[in-house]
């Protein structure tokens, strides 16, 4: 169903998300079951770099999305709303005593006895890569992920869905399931792949929907850019990356959409200038160019202010631990607004 700005159902989203949490934000699940149980809805965007108005609490009491509005009733816990939503249709949720609670048993299952170790684990490269302490719980989160995932596989083995038809439990399983999107974990089991992957279309157009929103927002309000062009000794090619992965971190904590690190491969010499003269890199030297998206140019502004503070003891960014492996004097930097995003 597409979305209807005059359908009686409301569901809260947020106006933009990082590129590392698209596709992953509850208000997706929402929507999926809504798209399965062909329910048309209106949505009502939040600033995502902004504070919740007050009023919001009184419909979302963790002040996270979605919160759903249906005339009278109001819900904010997504095992909630989905399950409503699957009240409401016999293909999310069978009418037969059992097979409704054992549909209901799975989504319990999805949310509390895999999500959290999923979870966890994720968290650990996503936001601490750069950690002591994250280093070392790493093999005891993944040990614990990879356990979840192997008891949910023995469940399923031949089957195509957990309890033998498509039921909400699945869908909050498959949504789980795609928090670990960025390893390999999931394809190790070749039940769990073929389990992901036959999800039923409505969740990919509730992902496009989702995009989509993004896609446009960022278009309306476009980002702000840093980019930097770099004088690398050839030969500290793995120090500079591993310098990046642990600098590059700090960033995305402090608001960066995207980092990208890019090593020479064809940089022609100029006739009047060139990347290499701009940075006078020497013959034993490569040329970086690296760039920096923000989502805005205050955020941008406020992440350089906290680096620059004195009283910043961010091991991360200190040079004694964490040194440049080039000469920081020839770098060039600047700070962009964009014009055209295509």
């Amino acid at each position: 169903m597409p979305i209807d700005p005059d359908a009686s159902i409301e569901i809260t989203a947020f106006d933009w998300v990082p590129p590392f949490a698209a596709g992953l934000v509850r208000d997706l699940r929402v929507r999926w079951a809504l798209e399965e149980a062909e329910l048309g809805y209106r949505t009502r965007l939040l600033d995502a770099r902004a504070p919740r108005p007050p009023e919001y609490l009184r419909e979302q009491p963790f002040d996270q999305v979605p919160s759903y509005r249906e005339g009278a009733l109001q819900l904010f816990e997504t095992g909630a709303i989905v399950q409503h939503v699957g009240e409401k249709d016999e293909r999310l949720l069978p009418r037969d005593a059992i097979g409704r609670a054992r549909a209901i048993q799975w989504t319990y299952a999805a949310l509390n006895s895999v999500e959290p170790a999923l979870q966890s684990f994720a968290s650990l490269d996503l936001f601490f890569a750069g950690e002591e302490w994250a280093r070392l719980r790493r093999p005891g989160a993944e040990e614990l992920a990879r356990l979840k995932l192997k008891r949910l596989s023995d469940w399923l083995g031949d089957r195509e869905w957990l309890e033998g038809s498509f039921t909400i439990g699945d869908l909050m399983m498959v949504s789980v399931l795609r928090i670990l999107r960025d390893t390999d974990l999931v394809e190790q089991h070749a039940s769990l792949a073929v389990y992901q992957a036959a999800a039923k279309p409505a969740r990919h157009f509730s992902a496009r929907s989702q995009r989509s929103w993004m896609i446009s927002r960022r278009r309306a309000e476009m980002s702000y850019v840093d980019g930097f062009v770099i004088a690398v000794p050839t030969a500290n090619k793995q120090k500079f990356i591993d310098h990046a992965n642990t600098a590059d971190v700090v960033f995305k904590e402090m608001g960066a959409i995207r980092i990208v690190e890019c090593w020479q491969d064809d940089v022609p010499d100029g006739k009047v200038t060139d990347f290499r003269r701009s940075v006078q890199a020497k013959e034993d030297e490569s040329v970086c160019f690296s760039w920096i998206e923000w989502p805005d140019k205050a955020t941008r502004d406020a992440a350089f202010a906290k680096m620059m503070d004195p009283n910043n003891t961010d091991p991360r960014m200190d040079p004694a631990n964490n040194p440049m492996p080039f000469d920081g004097k020839r770098m060039i930097f600047g700070g962009f607004a964009p014009v055209v995003d295509v």
